[in-house]
């Protein structure tokens, strides 16, 4: 595991935007937070396939996001808030084919056919009206805990 320069007793609590150069760090951050979560679970059962492939799956989250300029974490980046803005409920289908068709292969048909099924079903239930929307909030397991996942939202919260 990587050394920071924040012990754990304090932790940077400071949100700020989430930089190009900083996806792969998030990513992983992201991959560990996810690995157990439940619908996680469900759209890729295996053990071993969320173990080799979760950091892939949250740098396509990150990617997707990331051009909409609403992505936030903390220093050091143990995390990320993915925020879609108000009118954009979700990521344009280009930037989502551009970003998954090249790592399909690694995901699987069946996680990828589940995933389809799940984004479908939440934007039938999505609501209506212009509001921002969180993507995806996560904390690397060993910074949860400390409020950093509230501190990146509170990067859109007063929005």
């Amino acid at each position: 595991m990587a050394t920071h320069a924040h012990s754990a007793q304090e932790p940077a609590r400071t949100p700020r935007k989430l930089a190009a150069s900083e996806i792969d760090v998030a990513s992983h951050a992201l991959g560990r937070a996810f690995y157990d979560d439940p619908l996680i679970m469900y759209l890729m059962p295996s053990d071993a396939r969320r173990i080799r492939v979760m950091t892939q799956v949250m740098r396509c989250a990150v990617r997707m996001a990331v051009p909409e300029g609403h992505s936030f974490t903390t220093d050091p980046a143990d995390g990320a808030a993915l925020f879609l803005p108000p009118g954009t409920s979700q990521v344009p289908l280009a930037r989502v084919v551009r970003v998954i068709l090249p790592q399909a292969w690694r995901f699987g048909f069946g996680p990828l056919s589940r995933y389809v099924a799940v984004t479908d079903e939440f934007q039938r239930k999505h609501p209506a009206g212009d509001h921002w929307s969180l993507m995806t909030l996560g904390v690397d397991p060993y910074r949860q805990g400390q409020g950093l996942g509230g501190a990146m939202m509170s990067a859109i919260l007063p929005r």
